[in-house]
């Protein structure tokens, strides 16, 4: 990924587990190692809002890194999808902090909520 956030629209099915896998490349496409960063990723309905819908973070678990290899896992249960309204439209971004404090965002994007058809 280069130093412009890319933008990734994303699907958010209600009542199922959402994941969302992500490595950080650098321009060559060789891994940036991650190692002891920290990550938040949250949804809104507008970058303005100040309703959170969904939110993610190493501390709560729902966001792992893989130092070495550059990667993070984003899993939201089915429990906390399922609470979501749908269909809808929202935004979200994800960003890493590095142990000195560096902030990057490293995807950005729209993100549609399905409904849940099975109940």
């Amino acid at each position: 990924m280069n130093q412009n956030c890319p933008v990734y629209p994303t699907t958010i099915q209600q009542g199922a587990t959402y994941v969302l896998t992500v490595q950080y490349l650098d321009s060559e496409q060789v891994p940036i190692d991650i190692t002891d960063y920290d990550a938040e990723m949250q949804v809104r309905v507008t970058a303005e809002s100040d309703e959170v819908l969904v939110e993610a973070s190493v501390d709560d678990g729902r966001i792992t890194i893989d130092g070495v290899t550059g990667t993070l896992v984003i899993t939201i249960p089915a429990s906390v999808t399922e609470a979501l309204e749908a269909p809808f439209n929202a935004v979200y971004d994800l960003k890493i902090t590095s142990p000195t404090d560096v902030v990057t965002r490293l995807l950005e994007g729209a993100v549609y909520i399905s409904p849940s058809v099975t109940r």
